[in-house]
């Protein structure tokens, strides 16, 4: 972008747009998780026909549909994938910084920081461009919008692999919210079609047979989890009559009466013991007091070499009373 002088000025916002153009708006926003909650807003116009035109691209037909939407759904993402390497820098704005002598630290990353200066495009949809900058405000983004010059450029790099340029149109890992590059997708998952990045299509196993699995929130809603642990899920495959535990689980056996903790197929939750941690069954903890076979035999030894100590101490009193 060009920072020639421009007339037009404004009260809110993100005050850094090309010199070209007629009307622009602009406004601070909080960042929060369901995105940026605009506070105060501005536009500024040379003439009423480019006011409008701005204001149909950034509203949309019908209204909520323009480039604000666009942009919103953007920060919605980039604050769910970590904010990490997130978006387009302008070529121009780079070569701008550069040209006066200045240090393009503030756009070169390309990263979504509350606590930096990162200057990076939103939306580029409908005509207009939606672009921002958090300016190390620690919570406000500031925005700006504009029709789109025919010489307005930025770049946009794959948020896994960091490597190959990509658009605004290049797909989004259901897990990670990362957009990604052809080189990182994945195969989409058969049950919610999905795309993943391989990163992501890796993340997760069955907790029985280790097949991967898919993390995206609709797939884990629909997986079992193991019924010791209630933590480890289990692919399709892995839950029926005879497997509903993860491996780890199927090995374990109750440290009251040595018995498999599912020997008997029932939805069983395990209790531990309380000075071992050792698993025991929910009978079993409670009609001993909560220790194990193990704990109480090692207590019993404890308290009978304090008995013995305690008789070796009276006998070698009543030698030295006799003594005496």
């Amino acid at each position: 972008m060009s920072y020639r002088y421009n007339p037009l000025e404004l009260k809110w916002g993100y005050r850094r747009f090309p010199s070209s153009v007629k009307a622009v708006w602009g406004a601070r926003a909080i960042l929060e998780e369901r995105g940026a909650d605009i506070v105060y807003s501005d536009l500024a116009s040379e003439e009423e026909t480019e006011r409008l035109q701005l204001i149909a691209a950034l509203d949309g037909d019908p209204k909520g549909t323009g480039a604000l939407h666009v942009a919103q759904l953007e920060v919605k993402r980039l604050l769910k994938s970590g904010g990490l390497y997130l978006t387009p820098r302008s070529d121009q704005i780079t070569r701008e910084l550069e040209s006066r002598g200045l240090a393009s630290t503030l756009t070169a990353r390309g990263s979504f920081y509350r606590d930096e200066a990162n200057e990076y495009v939103l939306a580029d949809f409908n005509g207009a461009i939606v672009a921002g900058n958090t300016q190390a405000s620690h919570g406000y983004i500031y925005l700006v919008g504009f029709i789109k010059p025919a010489d307005f450029t930025y770049s946009l790099m794959c948020e896994r692999c960091r490597l190959n340029t990509i658009t605004f149109l290049s797909k989004v890992c259901g897990t990670c919210h990362k957009r990604i590059c052809q080189s990182c997708e994945d195969e989409s998952c058969p049950n919610c079609e999905t795309i993943k990045c391989k990163i992501c299509a890796k993340g997760l196993e069955c907790g029985s047979c280790l097949a991967p699995l898919c993390r995206t929130e609709e797939c884990l809603e629909n997986y079992n989890k193991c019924l010791g642990c209630e933590e480890a899920f289990l692919c399709e495959d892995c839950v029926s009559d005879d497997v509903e535990f993860c491996s780890e689980c199927a090995e374990l056996t109750c440290a009251g009466c040595n018995r498999k903790l599912y020997a008997d197929r029932k939805k069983l939750r395990f209790e531990v013991c309380e000075r071992c941690d050792s698993p025991m069954h929910l009978k079993c903890h409670k009609t001993s007091n909560g220790i194990c076979q193990n704990c109480s035999d090692e207590m019993e030894e404890e308290e009978n070499e304090e008995i013995d100590e305690e008789e070796t101490e009276d006998d070698e009193n009543d030698e030295n009373d006799s003594e005496d």
